[in-house]
């Protein structure tokens, strides 16, 4: 019997070879080989052996490639010159760059067709640019994390804010200043108040009960619910991975500095300022 999709349910980190997962794509279903058209992959997989694929990692001069066997036929996936297909047996058009997103999505780009990636959309499977129909979630045997379903802006909810050191935001024990190392507890969660129909929204800490705020230049937690704790949402890659610019100052944009260890205000042109809110329940 096939397994149950609450069984794959894991965050895959690329970090252990032949592991058995799945790719899950933006239309909620897994990649899978053909069943009826040997060679072809299609879009409507399910969690059966069909739409499984076990994983070989390398790290090449920094960069980590991985490939993908496809467990029922054998086969690798691969980028063609003009598809996407299942017909590799492991050779160079089966090796792929992968490209972090977010904790268990990535985009896999060719590495013998520099700049064609895996592509999954309404038409189908294709060769993409690297743009949003390229997000896979790979993901392993096991149990769904906390905080791992993605918050699309559409009522209040408890929510953490990744950021793209694949951490989460958090308020500091003492005082209303920010962090980058948080993970799902109370200093990492904020309540989310979405306005204007999930254009905007207001964060409040479940800690502090401060909120996120633009002011003077700085981006603290200190705010009381007015003015300068609104923020627009705009969308990036996906519903739930967005940038958040102040309402009252336009063109001030929550932003991740690592070196600082904390946010800053940016012009929002930088991926550090792409953020991806998930909710619990």
């Amino acid at each position: 019997m096939a397994q149950a999709a609450e069984e794959f349910a894991a965050p895959y980190d690329f970090d252990a070879n032949d592991v058995t997962v799945v790719l899950r794509h933006s239309l909620d279903a897994n990649l899978r080989a053909a069943v009826q058209h040997p060679g072809e992959v299609n879009k409507d997989g399910g969690y059966g052996t069909w739409a499984r694929w076990s994983v070989k990692t390398r790290n090449q001069n920094g960069t980590l490639e991985a490939q993908f066997k496809n467990e029922k036929t054998g086969d690798f996936l691969r980028i063609t010159k003009d598809k996407v297909d299942a017909g590799g047996k492991g050779g160079p058009l089966c090796w792929f760059r992968v490209h972090f997103q977010n904790v268990g999505y990535v985009k896999l780009e060719s590495v013998k067709h520099e700049g064609s990636y895996v592509a999954i959309d309404k038409d189908g499977v294709r060769i993409g640019k690297g743009g949003p129909w390229c997000r896979l979630n790979v993901l392993k045997e096991g149990q769904a994390p906390p905080f791992s379903k993605p918050y699309l802006f559409l009522k209040k909810q408890i929510v953490v804010i990744e950021h793209r050191e694949r951490k989460n935001m958090r308020v500091k024990a003492v005082g209303h200043e920010l962090g980058i190392e948080g993970r799902h507890g109370e200093f990492a969660q904020f309540e989310a108040t979405p306005g204007d129909g999930g254009k905007t929204v207001q964060l409040k800490s479940c800690k502090n009960d401060g909120y996120l705020r633009i002011h003077q230049d700085t981006v603290d937690c200190n705010g009381k619910g007015g003015k300068f704790t609104h923020f627009r949402v705009h969308p990036v890659d996906a519903p739930n991975q967005v940038r958040l610019e102040s309402v009252e100052h336009a063109g001030k944009f929550v932003t991740l500095d690592h070196g600082k260890k904390t946010f800053v205000v940016g012009d929002g042109k930088h991926k550090y300022s792409f953020l991806t809110f998930y909710r619990n329940a």
